[in-house]
């Protein structure tokens, strides 16, 4: 199945491939089913046809990207949902795993984002101390789906970013800032996405593998390139624990 799909999207697969008698089915889902959207997956039409397959190779071209990007924006509606809801997780967590089917092993997708909670939560009160409404920080520490890595600098010191003053991690090697709001509004919606996440893998069969099953207690940062997708060395070790 593909990266990026949801529960729904690899159900419909699945209801395609399994005729084919699979000695075994993988499933892989959670953390794109809980991603806000604002047209659930089930309102999309799956790809198919001439269309879709040159909607596809004009995506390379910046100016499609554009176009794409505004038609979404007008047609945006103003409550945002989940991908996929709850039930229908359910379901095909049901349908997949029925008795009578290929054998499935339903995997309990790792994750960073404790790690980045944490981090950004620490820089977040290190600002609130200082008094200022700017942290400057290394690129990717500020970001709301990559941990800062190991050793990172979540003490900061005050100082100036750009005639105004900050926070700053890293010293010499912070090159992105963000505002204190934009910072609270990132860990919000990480807090939210974790805690939706953890609601949905709990309807897995018990016993799914998970971080500990898989990597056997390995430094996430050898096997993950972000919060929730894994590096070469971690797909390799995923599969081989599979």
């Amino acid at each position: 199945m593909a990266t990026g799909w949801s529960s729904l999207q690899g159900l419909r697969f699945y209801r395609r491939v399994r005729r084919l008698r699979p000695d075994v089915v993988i499933a892989w889902f959670g953390a794109n089913d809980v991603k806000m959207r604002e047209v659930p997956d089930r309102e999309q039409a799956p790809p198919g046809g001439g269309a879709a397959r040159l909607a596809e190779k004009l995506r390379w071209f910046r100016v499609f990207q554009l176009c794409e990007r505004g038609a979404r924006a007008v047609a945006r509606r103003p409550d945002r949902c989940r991908r996929v809801s709850l039930d229908e997780f359910r379901r095909a967590v049901a349908e997949i795993g029925a008795a009578g089917g290929p054998p499935a092993v339903f995997v309990r997708c790792p994750d960073q984002a404790d790690v980045t909670i944490r981090e950004l939560s620490a820089m977040i009160r290190a600002a609130e101390r200082m008094g200022v409404d700017r942290i400057a920080a290394p690129y990717g520490q500020l970001l709301p789906y990559a941990p800062a890595g190991p050793g990172a600098d979540l003490t900061g010191e005050k100082g100036v970013w750009e005639g105004r003053p900050a926070v700053i991690f890293g010293g010499a090697r912070a090159d992105r800032y963000a505002e204190l709001p934009e910072v609270r509004e990132h860990l919000r919606r990480l807090v939210r996405w974790k805690r939706d996440l953890d609601r949905y893998l709990d309807e897995l069969p018990p016993g799914s593998p998970g971080y500990r099953e898989l990597f056997d207690g390995e430094d996430p940062g050898r096997v993950f390139s972000d919060n929730c997708h894994l590096s070469a060395r971690g797909a390799r070790r995923a599969g081989e624990a599979l």
